[in-house]
């Protein structure tokens, strides 16, 4: 764990302890912590790869005509084409993926009550692979000793249903960005989760792997950050550092332990 400045490319008066000491104070405070879901409690990428898989399974069994014609590369270019021509939904991903196949179903050929049917059965079958994930192996005892002493919440850009995970049950308050909910970096979410909570940003710690949509977020709105940093990373010049930096998600108790 490393309590960083709170300005990394400033020169500062004030000096390292006194620094650390301020970073320490803020954190004794916390009454919540909120955690960004993929590549921070679980690896993404294998996950995605195996939903896709299935998606494009039920695809070729219930509609051959659409899988004889594209294979799974061109299906994902039909999907990142129509979301160029509707940028609105690139802020909810379950609506971009639903409006996406619906729009591909009605392509060829089906009719509008089949359209229907089919979407809600394609996009179940994505969802529930979507949500099997296999947590980082410090995660879950992470989120356990936290929840002794701490609320915890989970703020995310994506749409895992933390109940097919299995740790529905560890939070308080759950946040995914939609239509109406705009993604982090705004705001939204944490405010809407502090306001939940009845907390001031500044009493929640949030967790997450990305700069600009974890760090970036939670420090526009308020709250102190975390940043998970598994591989090492140099943080990059000129930006304001997280209010600390992880190797691993157990580290975070043990540091929060000893503030408390």
């Amino acid at each position: 764990m490393n309590i960083t400045d709170t300005d990394a490319g400033n020169s500062s008066d004030v000096s390292n302890t006194e620094q650390a000491t301020n970073v320490a104070s803020l954190l004794s405070a916390v009454k919540v912590v909120s955690f960004d879901l993929d590549d921070t409690l679980w690896p993404l990428e294998q996950v995605i790869l195996d939903a896709e898989q299935k998606q494009y399974d039920w695809i070729k069994s219930k509609a051959s005509n659409i899988t004889d014609e594209l294979d799974k590369q061109q299906l994902a270019n039909k999907r990142s084409e129509f979301l160029k021509l509707n940028p609105q939904l690139q802020g909810d991903v379950t609506a971009m993926r639903k409006h996406s196949l619906a729009a591909l179903f009605s392509e060829y050929g089906y009719d509008e009550e089949a359209v229907e049917n089919m979407v809600e059965d394609v996009f179940d079958v994505f969802y529930q692979a979507r949500s099997q994930v296999t947590l980082f192996d410090d995660a879950l005892q992470c989120l356990q000793d936290l929840r002794k002493d701490y609320r915890l919440a989970a703020i995310t850009n994506g749409n895992a249903d933390l109940k097919i995970a299995g740790i529905h049950h560890l939070f308080d308050d759950i946040r995914c960005a939609t239509l109406q909910s705009p993604p982090k970096p705004a705001t939204h979410m944490f405010h809407a989760c502090a306001a939940e909570l009845d907390v001031n940003p500044i009493e929640i710690l949030h967790v997450g792997d990305n700069i600009e949509t974890d760090v970036g977020g939670g420090q526009a709105a308020g709250t102190l950050t975390a940043w998970y940093n598994p591989e090492g990373l140099s943080w990059p010049a000129g930006l304001t550092a997280a209010t600390v930096q992880l190797k691993t998600l157990a580290e975070l108790p043990q540091m929060l332990a000893a503030l408390r």
